[in-house]
């Protein structure tokens, strides 16, 4: 198990898959009509996070 905090770690994408975006960076090494000194490029994605709504023992406390 990792780090508690490799949860929030964005993913390294440094290939293109199938499901990819074109204009994504693994995608665009060796398209047609791209510059021939493209030769490496990875897609960095961070994962969606959220934050729990605050949950109050007193209904007065919810009012600040």
């Amino acid at each position: 198990m990792g780090l508690a905090s490799s949860r929030w770690a964005p993913w390294v994408l440094p290939s293109c898959l199938p499901n990819m975006p074109s204009h994504w960076a693994p995608c665009r090494v060796g398209a047609a009509g791209e510059s021939p000194n493209l030769v490496y490029g990875e897609e960095i994605v961070y994962p969606d996070f959220s934050v729990p709504q605050p949950l109050f023992v007193k209904e007065e406390h919810a009012k600040w």
